[in-house]
C-alpha cells in the first residue's frame, strides 16, 4: 500500500506497539509561535495514518493562513506609517552619537574623531541611498554600491563607509521608533565584502634623513640639486621637531600637535590619547629630547605664550578643532609635511611613491601618519615585547596583536634577526643538521 503523505507529520512508536502521530511544524512556523502536538481523536484514541494525514493538512493550512494574515496586516501598517529615508536614519544616528546616546566599547562615549569619521564616511552612502526609504537597502543594492564605491573612492573609503552604514543600521534596529524602518540584518550584515588591505609603511633611514633635511635645510637641498631656492619651502625647525616627536613617541599626528606644555615635563611624556582615552607615560629619549627643547626655546625666544608645545612662527597651533564637530584639523602641519616630502622626494624618490619593492609591488608614498608606523616598527625591531610596545602605543596587548598589520612593516630585518637567533641556538645546542 502506498504511504499517505502529510505536511509536517512525524510519529513515535511506543513499547506497546502503538504508533502516535504528531504534527511538527518547521522552523518558520515555530518562529511564528506554532508548536508541535500529538494527534488524538475526540474520544482520546490515537489517530491512524489517514486521520493524522488529514489533521496535519488542516493544521498546516490554518497556520499558513494565519501567517499570511499577519503579514498582510503588517504591510498595511507599514504603508500607513510615514517613510523614513536613509538620510533621516543617518541624521538620527549621528545626533545620538553627538549626544552620547550611543557608546563605544566599555560604555565610553565616542571620541569626537570617531563621530566625525561616521559623518564623513556616510557621505558616499547618502549619495546613493539618501533619499530612499531605509528599508530599500537590501543585500544586492549594498553589494553593488560597494564595488562601485571601490572604483570611485578607493577600497579603504568604500569599506569605511560600509562599516559606518552597519553601525547606523545596527543602532536603528535597536530603537523601537526606527525598527520598522530599518532593513533586516541579513540585508547589510555578513555580506563578505572584502576588507581593505592593511597599510603599514615604515620610513627607511634614508627617507627619514631626507625629510629632516627638507624641514630644516631646504635651501641646502635646493643648492645641491641645482634648483632655485624659491622653489623650495621655507625652513621650519618646529615642524621638524614635531615630525621627530611623532616617530620617537609613536603617538598619532593629532596628539603630538596638541601636546600641552605640561605633557612633556621632567623628561617624560604623560598624555591621555584623544582617540582612545588611554594614558601613556613614557620617557623622552633620543632626538625627541632635543626636539622638545628646540620647540620650547623657539617659543621663549619669540615670546610666544601658548599652551601647545609645537606652534607656528605666528604663534598659531599646527592643529585645531572645529566648533561644530570638535574634529581635529591638522591641515597646517600637513601642508608643511607635503611640501617637505616633495622636496625630499627629489633626493629619495620612494618618499613620493616612486619605484617598486623587489617583489614587484609599488612603494606607497610616505605620509605623516606613517611616522607612527616607523616608530612602532623600530620598537619591535629593537626586540621589545608586545607588552613593552603596548605601553608606548597605547593599545592593550591583545588589541595590539590584532592591529600589528596596520602599524608594523614586517620586512627582511625581522627575518634576518630570526635567522641569527636560530643559528645562535643551533650552535649552542650543537645542532649541525
Amino acid at each position: 500500500m502506498a504511504k499517505v503523505k502529510a505536511p509536517y507529520r512525524s510519529y513515535k512508536d511506543l513499547a506497546t506497539g502503538q504508533r502516535i502521530y504528531r504534527w511538527a511544524p518547521g522552523k518558520g512556523l515555530r518562529d511564528q509561535g506554532f508548536k508541535s502536538c500529538s494527534l488524538y481523536n475526540e474520544d482520546g484514541s490515537p489517530m491512524n495514518e489517514f486521520e493524522s494525514a488529514a489533521e496535519c493538512q488542516r493544521l498546516t493550512d490554518l497556520a499558513r493562513e494565519a501567517v499570511a494574515a499577519d503579514r498582510a496586516a503588517e504591510e498595511v501598517r507599514r504603508r500607513a506609517t510615514p517613510v523614513v529615508t536613509a538620510n533621516d536614519l543617518f541624521d538620527a544616528f549621528v545626533a545620538a552619537c553627538e549626544n552620547n546616546e550611543t557608546r563605544g566599547r566599555g560604555g565610553k562615549p565616542l571620541a569626537p574623531s570617531t563621530i566625525a569619521n561616521y559623518r564623513n564616511d556616510l557621505k558616499p552612502i547618502r549619495a546613493e541611498f539618501g533619499g530612499e526609504s531605509a528599508r530599500n537597502m537590501d543585500a544586492e543594492a549594498i553589494t553593488d554600491w560597494f564595488y562601485g564605491a571601490m572604483d570611485r573612492h578607493g577600497h579603504a573609503q568604500a569599506h569605511a563607509s560600509y562599516r559606518a552604514l552597519r553601525a547606523a543600521l545596527n543602532w536603528g534596529a535597536r530603537r523601537k521608533a526606527l525598527r520598522a524602518h530599518t532593513p533586516d540584518e541579513r540585508a547589510y550584515s555578513k555580506l563578505n565584502l572584502p576588507s581593505a588591505p592593511a597599510r603599514a609603511r615604515c620610513g627607511t633611514p634614508q627617507e627619514i634623513d631626507a625629510l629632516w633635511r627638507a624641514f630644516t635645510d631646504p635651501a641646502g637641498i635646493a643648492a645641491e640639486l641645482g634648483i632655485h631656492k624659491d622653489d623650495a619651502p621655507a625652513a621650519d625647525p618646529i615642524a621638524a621637531a614635531a615630525f621627530v616627536c611623532q616617530i620617537w613617541t609613536v603617538q598619532r599626528v593629532g596628539d603630538v600637535l596638541t601636546f600641552p606644555n605640561r605633557a612633556m615635563e621632567n623628561g617624560r611624556l604623560m598624555w591621555r590619547q584623544r582617540k582612545t582615552g588611554r594614558v601613556v607615560d613614557l620617557p623622552l629619549i633620543g632626538p625627541a629630547v632635543a626636539a622638545h627643547a628646540a620647540a620650547m626655546a623657539f617659543k621663549r625666544d619669540r615670546q610666544i605664550f601658548s599652551d601647545h608645545v609645537f606652534v607656528q612662527a605666528n604663534g598659531a597651533p599646527y592643529a585645531y578643532t572645529t566648533r561644530k564637530t570638535e574634529r581635529l584639523i591638522t591641515k597646517p602641519f600637513n601642508k608643511k609635511f607635503v611640501a617637505a616630502r616633495k622636496l625630499a622626494g627629489r633626493l629619495v624618490p620612494s618618499l613620493t611613491g616612486a619605484g617598486t619593492y623587489p617583489w614587484g609591488d609599488p612603494i606607497p608614498a610616505y605620509e605623516a601618519r606613517d611616522n607612527r608606523d616607523t616608530g612602532v616598527t623600530r620598537l619591535f625591531k629593537s626586540g621589545c615585547s608586545v607588552v613593552e610596545v603596548s605601553s608606548w602605543h597605547g593599545s592593550a596587548p591583545e588589541d595590539l596583536m590584532k592591529l600589528m598589520k596596520n602599524y608594523v612593516e614586517i620586512d627582511r630585518d625581522f627575518a634576518d634577526a630570526a635567522g641569527q637567533r636560530i643559528i645562535e641556538e643551533a650552535n649552542r645546542m650543537g645542532i649541525t643538521i
